[in-house]
């Protein structure tokens, strides 16, 4: 049961390197699993970038459509615009592949809400639109 203790401070055999060089040679490898983590992590971390810029994107477009359609079913109760006040909203949002939730006429003013399905999110917006309170 005898321990081999080597001493530190001598020099190897392989020729006469320090404590450092053994050090630097059991190092080896350990530069090329950084990389490799690296090179795996830096795809994931733009992937979910992409889909926060994308997601992004889509709400704006989901509530720009929803002011247009709010602002289409004020206009049409009050004469401005030909139609009927909940179906020219609702032609806007299926022409930018959303969902008209609810449409709510009250007097000259309309509330409209949209959604958007995009598993296994859901985006949601909602306008409301009307004349100016004097």
């Amino acid at each position: 049961m005898g321990l081999c203790h080597r001493d530190k401070t001598t020099r190897s055999k392989a020729g006469g390197g320090s404590l450092f060089t053994e050090a630097r040679a059991l190092d080896r490898g350990s530069l090329s699993a950084g990389v490799a983590v690296s090179l795996a992590a830096i795809p994931t971390l733009l992937a979910f970038t992409s889909l926060a810029i994308q997601l992004s994107f889509w709400q704006q477009q989901t509530q720009l459509v929803a002011d247009a359609a709010a602002l289409s079913a004020s206009e049409t109760s009050r004469g401005l615009i030909s139609g009927f006040s909940c179906e020219n909203p609702e032609q806007i949002a299926t022409r930018f592949d959303l969902e008209l939730d609810r449409c709510r006429i009250v007097g000259f003013s309309a509330f409209v809400e949209v959604s958007k399905s995009l598993p296994p999110f859901r985006l949601f917006a909602q306008a409301t639109a009307g004349p100016a309170r004097e």
